[in-house]
């Protein structure tokens, strides 16, 4: 049995858990994410001013939306969302 490696508390607009690169038509918010590395990739987008999350939002297509400060992107073993 795995410990507890982080537990993170945010304000968040957006928590995702996927093991695949991509959901909901397209958006690669887990971007890198593999589908056989028995690991789940789980995202979250903290609160972003409106401006920022409008010009964000296409980066979401093309799977770069890493230098954006509210988007955290962690590798698990198991995630527990409450």
């Amino acid at each position: 049995m795995f410990g507890v490696v982080a537990v993170m508390v945010d304000d968040a607009m957006l928590v995702a858990v996927g093991n695949g690169p991509s959901f909901g038509g397209g958006l690669r918010i887990t971007e890198g994410a593999l589908l056989d590395d028995g690991l789940l990739d789980v995202v979250v987008i903290t609160r972003m001013s409106k401006p920022k999350l409008v010009r964000s939002y296409p980066r979401l297509f093309t799977g770069r939306i890493d230098g954006v400060a509210e988007y955290v992107h962690r590798r698990v073993r198991s995630v527990t969302v409450a």
